[in-house]
């Protein structure tokens, strides 16, 4: 994840995985997960990172922190 502060990125890794995963981007809306929290309404567009066939992670940052729900295991 990368946010423009005070004329500098800061960067932050969220997530690490084996193989090759794949990440996308979806708009603000509500998204139902399997993990806590279960649902999450993002004002903000979201990020998908995904391991096809297996499982996925949805990042949200809501203003000030990300959260975070597993969407598919």
């Amino acid at each position: 994840m990368a946010r423009h502060i005070a004329d500098k990125w800061q960067t932050r890794s969220l997530e690490t995985a084996d193989g090759t995963p794949v990440v996308w981007s979806e708009g603000p809306g509500k998204y139902d997960g399997m993990s806590d929290p279960m649902t999450i309404r993002a004002k903000y567009p979201v990020i998908v990172f995904c391991g096809y066939e297996s499982w996925a992670i949805l990042y949200a940052w809501t203003g000030k922190e990300i959260e975070k729900t597993w969407i598919s295991d």
